[in-house]
């Protein structure tokens, strides 16, 4: 069984004066802020990580995401985010363990497990792989990532369901002509495929180029929204 990964940390839990995140991950025109945990009623459990203040002294605070694993038509998808983004998500799995493994695969922090904040997206992710949704409606958190990448990904986001693109075309529209290696190489940084649709993204010449899911999941995402190669 997989399992909820909650930092050796917790044992300094006080919810004094930390923040506590908004856990709203699907964007409705503005994401909300992050409020205080003593203004919002904090409420500790075995699925929360605090820190108590001043009980720092020797410790490397990391990230901490919830996450969620939602069960769609082609498998398991695990999702996480932090700060009211989406931070990351995983192709399908055969089944909840191995879609959480590849989560934390792909996550440098900690993973707390809430449901809770990621309903919309749920919901959104079902309908996607059941071919009844055309787009996704949230922030991606694209942190750590460079401004030039950053760039590639959202003018990638608006590429329409159903269509493709070159990656030369991606770079230009990114206002970067020639760039189009590079731009492969910032849509293999992708932290939410499917979402920020790269599988969209393709080579010159009718090559379909690489995918971070891998061909298989390229060919069939395409697939699913009509695409013919």
């Amino acid at each position: 069984m997989y399992k909820k990964t909650v930092s050796n940390l917790d044992k300094y839990s006080n919810c004094g004066n930390e923040t506590s995140p908004n856990p709203s991950f699907v964007r409705r025109g503005v994401a909300e802020p992050s409020v205080p945990a003593s203004a919002a009623g904090c409420r500790c459990n075995n699925n929360s990580v605090h820190l108590a203040k001043g009980d720092h002294r020797g410790l490397t605070a990391k990230k901490v995401y919830t996450y969620a694993i939602v069960e769609t038509n082609e498998g398991w998808v695990a999702v996480a985010g932090r700060d009211g983004k989406v931070s990351s998500i995983r192709m399908p799995a055969a089944n909840r363990e191995l879609a959480f493994d590849k989560l934390r695969a792909g996550i440098d922090g900690e993973l707390v497990e809430s449901n809770h904040g990621f309903e919309e997206l749920a919901r959104q992710l079902k309908n996607y792989f059941a071919g009844r949704r055309t787009e996704f409606t949230f922030e991606p958190d694209l942190d750590g990532l460079t401004e030039f990448q950053q760039k590639i990904l959202r003018t990638t986001m608006t590429v329409p369901y159903g269509s493709i693109v070159s990656y030369r075309r991606i770079a230009e529209q990114s206002g970067h002509p020639g760039a189009y290696r590079a731009a492969g190489q910032a849509l293999g940084r992708n932290p939410v495929p499917v979402a920020i649709p790269c599988h969209r993204v393709v080579a010159s010449g009718g090559k379909l180029g690489g995918f971070t899911g891998g061909i298989g999941w390229k060919v069939k995402l395409l697939g699913l929204e009509g695409v013919r190669l």
